[in-house]
Parts: C-alpha cells; sequence; structure tokens
C-alpha cells in the first residue's frame, strides 16, 4: 500500500506543477494582449493565485480554496483558465477531506477543457481511492477514456492507472482492512507539494498546446 501511494503522489505532483505552470503562461498571454480592462484582471488574478499557492504550500488548504474561488470569478469565459483553477482547488478540498467538493471540481474542470484530462482523472482517483470507492474510481476511469481526445501514449499512461485501481479493488474484496490515516498524510504532504516540473517532455508538449491551442 505504502509503494502505490508513493506512486500516486509522484504521478500528482507532477500535474499539479504543469497546471500551476501553465496557468501563469495564461497571465502572460492576457498582458500581451494590450488590453488594459483584462490586464488588469490577469493582474488581480495572478495574485491571487501566488497568494494561493504560498498558502498551500504552507498547508492552510482553507485560505488557499477562498483565493482559488476569488481568482475563479475574475474571468468566467476563459475555459482553460477556469479548468487550471478548479483543479488546484480540488486539490485544496482533497486536502481537507472534502472530497465531493473536490469531485465536483475535477468533473468541471475536465468539462472545460479536456487537456487537463491526466491531471483530473489522477485527482479524481485518489478522491475515490481514500475513500475505498473503487469501482466509482474504475468507471470514471472508463467513462473518460472512451471521450478522451489525447495522445495515445497520454492515454497509455492514464490506462495504466486505471487498471491498478482495479486491481486494489479486487485486492479489497477479499481483504477488508481498514485504512490508516497514513494514506491521507501521505496525500496532504503530495497537494501541499509544488516542486518544479522535471519532465522535459511533458513540458514541451504543454507548451505547445497553451501556445497554438484555443480557449
Amino acid at each position: 500500500m505504502q509503494r502505490e501511494s508513493a506512486r500516486r503522489i509522484t504521478s500528482l505532483d507532477k500535474y499539479q506543477a504543469l497546471s500551476q505552470e501553465g496557468l501563469l503562461r495564461q497571465f502572460n498571454r492576457y498582458i500581451i494582449a494590450n488590453d488594459t480592462k483584462v490586464a488588469l484582471r490577469a493582474t488581480e488574478a495572478a495574485m491571487a493565485i501566488t497568494m494561493a499557492s504560498r498558502e498551500h504550500r504552507c498547508g492552510d488548504y482553507s485560505r488557499a480554496e477562498l483565493l482559488y474561488t476569488k481568482a475563479l470569478s475574475l474571468d468566467e469565459r476563459h475555459r482553460r483558465y477556469n479548468a487550471s483553477i478548479l483543479g488546484n482547488r480540488a486539490a485544496a478540498y482533497m486536502a481537507l477531506n472534502q472530497y465531493d467538493k473536490a469531485i465536483k471540481d475535477c468533473n468541471a474542470a475536465l468539462q472545460y477543457h479536456p487537456v487537463y484530462f491526466k491531471y483530473e482523472i489522477i485527482l479524481l482517483e485518489w478522491c475515490y481511492y481514500t475513500q475505498n470507492h473503487y469501482k466509482e474510481s474504475v468507471a470514471d476511469f472508463d467513462e473518460y477514456m472512451a471521450k478522451a481526445k489525447v495522445a495515445p501514449d497520454d492515454l497509455r499512461h492514464v490506462r495504466r492507472e486505471r487498471d491498478q485501481v482495479q486491481k486494489d479493488w479486487d485486492r479489497s474484496k477479499y481483504h477488508h482492512k481498514a485504512k490508516t490515516t497514513q494514506d491521507g498524510e501521505l496525500f496532504k504532504d503530495m497537494s501541499a507539494a509544488y516542486a518544479v516540473l522535471s519532465d522535459e517532455q511533458l513540458k514541451a508538449t504543454y507548451d505547445k498546446d497553451l501556445r497554438y491551442g484555443d480557449q
């Protein structure tokens, strides 16, 4: 169980950092457009995101959630931006053990823009995994894999996550052991971490999508 938790921590931490990096690039695109009103709104949003990230790293998840909510209200029409914010707010909700709200934000982010597919599906997995809701987790994997418009390589990684959850579910049918608080502490450490994304290939793919993709 500890090894499986560590695997999920590494994956989610990577995509959370990816999302944060994407947000900063989006704000830069607003400012470059030379639209005063949009630039001011983007600046306010950037400040809210920076503060939210700091509170998240410090473990004040309630404050981080409030700041992410503020940032979410600043540009309701930008689908990529809102998908990013929702994903980060979901991570804050999860650290607060508010899994229903986290699941709602994850699903909303996936509706906004599928570019965050891998990040949100891992968040969803953790929401269900920490509650032993394996059936719901597998069902979400199957649904989104059927709908996702992503590269085959990306889908292969997601399918691998799905298969691992299925294995956990199968094992749980025979071993009804109560989960310890260790998983919860591991996840809080994970959701509080904002390490620099180290996978250059993922960074290049994401940068290309932000540069040429539509809202």
